[in-house]
């Protein structure tokens, strides 16, 4: 027997005696199932070491070739648990490798049979031999190689390649990058030294076995290190645990131990005292005897110290080490009896408090701004812009004879800011007419719709004959009929020109459309519009100015309380809050409806919103049911306008916010009539 066989035998006694040591270790600890793979990797690499052994001592060429075969069937096999064992050791996160290294090594295993004696040297077998010491000799199978095995063995060992540059990436996260490396070196070493003597290129002694008793021998070693650790870690454990049990024995807190059956089996000396010294009648009794969770509380329960006396603890659970593998479940907690009693009395007080807030809320109302503005009457103080900034560019504008064009959706105050521009002026004493344009009627402005002389027959005045000198509003502008358009045209250019001036009329127009998207439709008279538009307000809707509610709720009740022979009533802050937690879908149409409602309902010098809350989920339940898509996409793009502070492009705006670029964003601005609110 020469060195290297003595050498072998050695090795396969030590892996026969670590797959015994991982047997066992699996037998006594089942979860560790890893330690399966280990012992099969020992196994497998005891049977390799030993038929390696066999098939350097055949001189025959037919033995070699057999011996040759299983030999190599065992190798892929065995490297096949190693890659089974690097696979665990990364607690299998490169599976998309492993999968692919275990089909080609299926496949080369296949191969191998199929070939049998050919799948190495098919022609020209010679067995040569190697002196390695005096008298010993090591046979290897020379001859011409099969291309097959020069392709099965390239593209394997290239698969093994990737495998392990994945293992190695792997390991830069928990620090067993060298570890890796190391095993790549010992397989790439061993597997193309094998090769080239192989194929011819070199001559000497295979070393694929070594190479893969090393690497067993350092995945074993690893192994090994990391029970020495977890052995250090429980006795670290333990330690901890006596000094832990030391603690909790003396603590002044509530200590309760239980087992699994939830039979109580340990009090500390703080427990046992409050229980008034009667540790041995509870012990071995149910815990839910004298303990009951809270059913609201994650953490709160209540301890039943004797027939009369019950304490709030708030506790936790803990779960305690003692001896080897024993675990004992403890309540840990402390007495909050005194600190509930106080936590209620305190909500009582803040109940009391929260009744007289709002008692005293009901009562307090906005002051009036009567010194400012004597001219309007009794107008809500309110910090809105926009409510002032339209004051007062109405008070600038009012005595102008110029038209104005006032935009806004289906009930957002159009008319009634035009009312009030007209009584701010110098013709509010003057004629003023109210007409709602029709597409189905034309001659408006030529036809005589009017007397002046109720006893006369017939009529002989047109509606610019008795609007002459006050004011006409024309509403829904865009529904004039095309006809009357060039009417109207031609009545603001001679209004231009003082020597054609016929009639004295101020226009004021109003209209839910995009007027230009009108015109760009041929829908409207382009030239008509820019007179129109000479001056121009966009009223938003009343959701997107809530400050602005105070003052038209003012306005609307000392209207209709005046009208109404109804005493003066005023407002509450809670009255505000209510109305501005609505959205308003039919603007102020709805709140005027909602006010004069209220003022009648209401008992007291106070305004009372009754059933509002009712109204408002059934009015936003039915508004929601019949919204449009257009009008949908109208709201969120606006609001996220108003999110960005109207910011359309760059960064923070709001095309990055919607994900769409600033192209697409200006198109449906344009195409859903979403203006930002001008300040006036």
């Amino acid at each position: 027997m020469n060195f290297l066989q003595q050498i072998n035998f050695i090795l396969i006694g030590l892996f026969l005696s670590l797959s015994i040591f991982y047997f066992i270790f699996f037998l006594f600890k089942k979860k560790e199932k890893n330690k399966i793979i280990y012992a099969g990797m020992s196994i497998m690499s005891a049977i390799y070491i030993y038929s390696s052994t066999q098939l350097h001592t055949k001189t025959e060429i037919l033995d070699y070739q057999n011996y040759l075969t299983i030999t190599m069937v065992i190798y892929l096999s065995l490297i096949q648990l190693v890659f089974l064992a690097l696979f665990d050791l990364t607690k299998y996160r490169v599976n998309k490798s492993f999968y692919g290294i275990t089909g080609i090594t299926l496949l080369s295993i296949l191969l191998i049979i199929y070939f049998n004696n050919e799948f190495v040297i098919t022609g020209n077998e010679t067995i040569k031999r190697i002196e390695i010491s005096a008298n010993s000799f090591y046979y290897i199978l020379v001859g011409n190689t099969n291309e097959v095995y020069e392709w099965v063995s390239s593209i394997f060992y290239l698969s093994c390649l990737v495998f392990f540059v994945r293992l190695i990436i792997y390991s830069y996260k928990n620090s067993k990058v060298v570890f890796v490396s190391c095993l790549f070196l010992c397989f790439t070493l061993g597997g193309i030294y094998d090769v080239m003597i192989d194929v011819g290129e070199i001559e000497g002694v295979y070393i694929s076995e070594y190479m893969t008793a090393l690497i067993v021998m350092l995945l074993s070693v690893d192994l090994l290190l990391h029970f020495k650790k977890k052995i250090d870690a429980n006795r670290v454990l333990l330690n901890i645990n006596g000094s832990y049990e030391d603690l909790i024995e003396n603590i002044d807190l509530y200590v309760i131990g239980h087992d699994q059956n939830q039979k109580i089996n340990y009090l500390n000396r703080f427990t046992e005292k409050k229980f008034y010294g009667k540790k041995w009648e509870i012990i071995n009794k149910n815990l839910n005897t004298f303990f009951e969770k809270e059913e609201n509380s994650e953490n709160q329960g209540k301890l039943q110290l004797t027939s009369d006396e019950v304490r709030n603890i708030e506790y936790s659970k803990v779960k305690v080490l003692r001896g080897k593998g024993k675990y004992v479940d403890f309540i840990v907690g402390y007495d909050i009896t005194d600190k509930l009693n106080e936590h209620r009395q305190l909500e009582q007080t803040l109940l009391q408090l929260k009744d007289a807030t709002e008692k005293l809320e009901e009562e307090n109302t906005f002051l009036k701004q009567n010194a400012q503005r004597k001219s309007v009457s009794n107008i809500l103080y309110v910090e809105s812009t926009f409510a002032k900034s339209i004051d007062k560019e109405l008070d600038r504008i009012a005595n102008y004879k110029t038209t104005v064009l006032i935009e806004g959706n289906k009930g957002a105050g159009k008319t009634f800011l035009a009312n009030e521009l007209i009584k701010k002026g110098d013709r509010k004493t003057k004629p003023q007419i109210e007409y709602r344009c029709h597409k189905t009627l034309n001659g408006i402005f030529r036809s005589k719709y009017y007397d002046d002389n109720t006893y006369n027959q017939g009529y002989n005045k047109s509606i610019l004959d008795v609007a002459n000198g006050g004011t006409l509003i024309l509403e829904d502008i865009d529904e004039l009929s095309h006809e009357d358009q060039l009417d109207l045209l031609d009545l603001l250019k001679r209004q231009d020109d003082l020597e054609q001036q016929e009639y004295d009329v101020r226009i004021l127009a109003t209209t839910t459309k995009d007027i230009r998207k009108l015109v760009e439709e041929d829908e409207f008279n382009g030239e008509l519009h820019k007179y129109l538009s000479i001056y121009r307000i966009n009223l938003p809707d009343l959701k997107y100015r809530m400050s602005d509610i105070p003052y038209y709720v003012d306005l609307f009740i000392e209207d209709y309380c005046k009208k109404n022979a109804i005493p003066s009533l005023k407002v509450s802050l809670a009255t505000i809050k209510k109305l501005q937690s609505y959205d308003w879908p039919e603007n102020i149409k709805e709140l005027k409806y909602i006010v004069k409602k209220a003022a009648v309902s209401s008992h007291g010098k106070t305004l009372r919103l009754l059933d509002f809350d009712t109204y408002k989920e059934e009015h936003k339940a039915v508004v929601t049911e019949f919204l449009c898509l257009d009008e949908y996409e109208k709201q969120y793009i606006t609001k996220t306008l108003e999110h960005c502070k109207w910011k359309v492009s760059g960064k923070n705006s709001a095309s990055e916010l919607l994900k769409i670029n600033e192209a697409t964003l200006r198109s449906k601005l344009k195409k859903l009539n979403i203006h930002k609110p001008k300040k006036i």
